[in-house]
């Protein structure tokens, strides 16, 4: 299968590399989500980021569902979006890591 004809057959092109903002930016979400899954409360391989905040909300887990549902945003404004990880979005992150931690403590 051809590069150019790769999408129609659900191949995910993997040349694209993340920039040095997408990887901080996924490691501060990976600490996210490690810490809300030692809380008891994992996202599933399948589900995505949205429906795993929604998945919070809905199991009425006790924690910032604003906070976390806006350090997701800003996860995916810099890898999907290309948008530089600021301050604004990295403070997002950060208080969407504390939300989590808020969980276990």
């Amino acid at each position: 299968i051809s590069r150019r004809n790769s999408h129609r057959h659900g191949i995910a092109n993997k040349s694209v590399t993340p920039t040095p903002d997408a990887l901080q930016a996924r490691q501060i979400l990976e600490k996210i989500l490690s810490t809300l899954s030692h809380g008891g409360h994992a996202k599933t391989h399948r589900a995505t980021l949205e429906q795993f905040a929604t998945a919070l909300e809905a199991r009425r887990v006790e924690v910032n569902h604003t906070a976390i549902q806006t350090a997701f945003t800003s996860y995916q404004q810099v890898r999907f979006g290309h948008k530089p990880l600021n301050k604004e979005r990295r403070g997002h992150l950060i208080l969407g890591l504390e939300a989590a931690r808020s969980l276990t403590s």
